[in-house]
C-alpha cells in the first residue's frame, strides 16, 4: 500500500475518532478510489458492533446537554423571545429589479440608472411609510419603515458617479456603510437645481381631485408640467422658456392637457425607450440620432403626430422595412418603404405585409428616414403609436415626447397586461383593423393610434384606463404627474408632506444644513411650514455643515446635509484629496448615527457625468 493511502487512512480515523482492534494496512479497501476520503473506506472486516459501541460512546458524551428548570429556564425562554422581538423590529433595506438593473456592481453598458425622483420617493416612504403620495416600489423595498430611529441624507453636490469609480480605493467608508449603490440621473446634468428636484414632489391623481373639487378645473389651479420638464432636461436638450408662463388655452376638442399623456423619462426607461443617457448605457444607442438637434418646450397645443413602423427579420434581428407618419387630420405626411442593408431573413409578410417584391426596386435606406423624420417634425411635437419604443427602436431614433396607447388605454385593470391595438380599436372606435390577409397597414395602425388619444383627450383622462378608474390608485403602476405652480397655495414639496407627517405621529422634528446660498434655496420649499417642524442650520464651511450634523442629527428624526464642493478642489492636483475628505466626512456621520438608522448619500452629478446614490441601514452590533 501506498504511503498516501496509509496517511488518508490515518487522518480519517483522528477525524472520524474510530477505534478498532484490528488496525492494519489491510484496514483499506484497494478497490475503492484513493480520492473518497470517507469513513465507509475502513475495511469491512472490522468488527461492526465495536465501531457502533464506541460511536455511542462518544455521540452520547459530546451531545449530552444540561437540563435548565426554574427560573433558569424561564430567564432563557424571556431572552429568546426578546432576541426574536428584537429580530422582527430591525428595518431591511434590499433593491428590486429596477435598482439591481441601476446597481454599480452592475457593468456600465447594461446599467439602467435610476432617477432623483426614485430617491426622492423613498425619502418620502421612510418618512410616511403607507401614507406616502408616492411608493419606491418599483426599484426598493424597505421594511419596517416604522422602525426607522432616523433618517440622515447627505447630498455632495460637485461629485460624480466617475469622481467615485475613479477613487473607489481613497473611499473605505462609503465602501463599507452601505448596503447598495446605484446610478443616479440628477438634474445638474442639465444645469438645473438638484435642489428643486428634491424638494418638489408632484401631485397624485388624489390631490389633483381636491383640486378640481375645489377650483373647478385643474388649470384653474395648476399652469404647466414644470416635473416633467426637468426630468426631460437632464435627457433631451430642451431649451427653457423665458417667456413668462400664461394659462394655457386648450384647444376646443381637449378638455385636458396633452402634456398629462405624455411618458415621463422614468415611464420610458421602464417602457424599453430608447433614451440618449449617459455613463455605460450610452453604448447601447450610440448609433441612434435624436429628432432634433434641440427641442422646445412642449405645451398643450404642440401638435401631435401618428407613427407606425413595419420591420422584418435579418440575421441581426428586426430591421426597418416601412415607415407611415399621419398628422391630426389623419393625413400622411410620410410614408415610404425601407430597404436594410443586411439580407432579409424573413419578410414576416402576415404581419408587416412587406414582400420580397416590394423591397425590390427600393432605394431608400435608414438615414434617409431618419432625415426626413428631423426635417418634417416641430421642435416640440408629440409623437403618438402603439408601444412605440418599438418603432423608434427600429429607426434608431430617440425622442423626448411620446405618448404611448398601450400605457394610456387599459382594459385588464392590471399595469403589466398591455391590450393590442386592434381590441383597442375595436372597444373604443368601433373599428376593425389588422384584419387584412396581406398583413397589416402602418397608415391604419398610425390613425388609430391617434384617433384613440384624440378620444382621450376629448373624454378625460380616466377615459379607458381600468387602472385609474381604481378607487385605491396606490395600485397604478406609475402616475401621470402634474406641476403645482408657484403659487404656495398649489404648491405640494417634500417639506410639506414632512409638516404634515407629524399627524401620522412619524415625524416631530426634521433639520436642513448647509451653507447661506443652499439654505436660501431650500426655504423656498419651505413656505408651507406653519407648525415650524423644519429647522434650518446655516454653516460656514461644508467642514462645518457636516460637524453640525453630527452633532445636532440626534435631535431630529429627519436630516438633511448638503454640501458643495468648488470646483477649485475637483483639479486633478487636489480631486484625491478631496473625496478622501468627503469619505471621512461620512464616516463621522455614520458614527453619530443611531442603530436603525437610514443613511442616504447622493451624489449630485454634473454636465459630464451622472450622479450615485448609496443606501444603508445601521445595524445593531452583535
Amino acid at each position: 500500500m501506498s504511503a498516501r493511502k496509509k496517511k488518508i487512512s490515518n487522518n480519517e480515523r483522528e477525524e472520524g475518532e474510530i477505534v478498532t482492534t484490528s488496525e492494519s494496512e489491510n484496514s483499506i479497501d484497494d478497490n475503492l478510489p484513493s480520492k473518497r476520503l470517507k469513513i465507509c473506506n475502513v475495511d469491512t472486516t472490522t468488527n461492526e458492533s465495536e465501531i457502533k459501541v464506541v460511536r455511542t460512546t462518544d455521540t452520547s458524551a459530546t451531545m449530552k446537554k444540561p437540563l435548565l428548570h426554574g427560573e433558569e429556564y424561564l430567564k432563557l425562554k424571556q431572552q429568546l423571545k426578546e432576541k426574536k422581538l428584537r429580530l422582527k423590529a430591525i428595518p431591511r433595506f434590499s433593491l428590486k429589479e429596477a435598482g439591481i438593473d441601476a446597481a454599480l456592481c452592475i457593468v456600465p453598458e447594461k446599467r439602467i440608472p435610476l432617477f432623483l425622483t426614485d430617491i426622492q420617493h423613498l425619502i418620502l416612504y421612510s418618512i410616511l411609510g403607507n401614507h406616502s403620495p408616492y411608493l419606491p416600489s418599483r426599484w426598493c423595498n424597505l421594511e419596517k419603515w416604522n422602525k426607522l430611529s432616523q433618517i440622515v441624507i447627505v447630498v455632495a453636490e460637485g461629485l460624480t458617479l466617475n469622481d467615485y469609480l475613479d477613487h473607489k480605493l481613497s473611499l473605505p467608508s462609503i465602501k463599507t456603510i452601505f448596503d447598495a449603490s446605484v446610478e443616479v440621473v440628477t438634474p445638474a446634468v442639465s444645469e438645473c437645481s438638484i435642489i428643486s428636484e428634491l424638494a418638489s414632489v408632484p401631485l397624485t391623481g388624489t390631490q389633483k381631485d381636491k383640486l378640481i373639487q375645489e377650483f373647478g378645473t385643474l388649470e384653474t389651479a395648476m399652469k404647466n408640467s414644470k416635473d416633467l420638464m426637468v426630468m426631460m432636461r437632464a435627457v433631451f436638450p430642451i431649451q427653457r422658456n423665458v417667456q413668462p408662463i400664461e394659462e394655457e388655452q386648450l384647444p376646443s376638442s381637449d378638455i385636458f392637457s396633452r402634456t398629462k399623456l405624455l411618458l415621463s423619462a422614468w415611464q420610458m426607461v421602464e417602457e424599453g425607450y430608447p433614451l440618449p443617457l449617459r455613463g455605460g448605457l450610452s453604448n447601447r444607442y450610440a448609433d441612434f440620432v435624436m429628432t432634433k438637434d434641440s427641442y422646445g418646450q412642449v405645451n398643450a397645443n404642440s401638435p401631435m403626430f401618428g407613427l407606425d413602423c413595419e420591420m422584418c427579420r435579418t440575421k441581426f434581428g428586426s430591421e426597418l422595412t416601412r415607415v407611415s407618419m399621419v398628422n391630426e387630420k389623419f393625413e400622411v405626411v410620410y410614408e415610404t418603404f425601407v430597404k436594410p442593408y443586411n439580407k432579409i431573413i424573413d419578410y414576416v409578410t402576415q404581419f408587416s405585409g412587406i414582400t420580397e417584391e416590394i423591397l425590390e426596386n427600393v432605394t431608400t435606406r435608414i438615414e434617409d428616414v431618419q432625415n426626413m423624420i428631423r426635417k418634417i417634425l416641430p421642435d416640440d411635437a408629440i409623437l403618438v403609436g402603439q408601444s412605440l419604443n418599438a418603432d423608434l427602436i427600429a429607426m434608431k431614433m430617440m425622442h423626448p415626447y411620446v405618448i404611448d396607447t398601450s400605457v394610456i388605454f387599459n382594459i385588464t385593470g392590471n399595469r403589466v397586461r398591455k391590450s393590442k391595438l386592434q381590441i383597442l380599436a375595436r372597444e373604443f372606435l368601433g373599428e376593425i383593423i389588422q384584419k387584412a390577409a396581406s398583413g397589416h397597414d402602418s397608415v391604419e395602425d398610425s390613425s388609430a393610434s391617434l384617433k384613440l388619444t384624440q378620444l382621450k383627450l376629448a373624454k378625460g383622462i380616466h377615459f379607458g384606463d381600468a387602472v385609474l378608474d381604481k378607487p385605491n390608485k396606490r395600485n397604478v403602476k406609475f402616475s401621470i404627474k402634474d406641476e403645482p405652480s408657484a403659487c404656495k397655495d398649489f404648491a405640494t414639496s417634500l417639506f410639506n408632506q414632512v409638516s404634515r407627517s407629524n399627524k401620522f405621529g412619524q415625524l416631530d422634528s426634521a433639520q436642513i444644513l448647509g451653507c447661506t446660498d443652499t439654505i436660501t434655496e431650500y426655504e423656498k420649499f419651505l413656505l408651507n411650514d406653519e407648525k415650524k417642524i423644519i429647522k434650518c442650520l446655516i454653516g460656514d464651511s461644508n467642514k462645518e455643515v457636516i460637524k453640525n450634523t453630527c452633532e445636532k442629527s440626534l435631535e431630529h428624526k429627519l436630516t438633511i446635509s448638503h454640501i458643495k464642493i468648488p470646483k477649485n478642489k475637483m483639479i486633478l492636483e487636489k480631486i484625491d484629496k478631496t473625496v478622501k475628505k468627503v469619505d471621512k466626512w461620512i464616516g463621522k456621520v455614520w458614527d453619530n448615527m443611531t442603530n436603525n438608522s437610514l443613511c442616504i448619500f447622493i451624489l449630485g452629478g454634473d454636465i459630464n457625468a451622472n450622479g450615485a446614490c448609496f443606501m444603508g441601514i445601521k445595524k445593531q452590533l452583535s
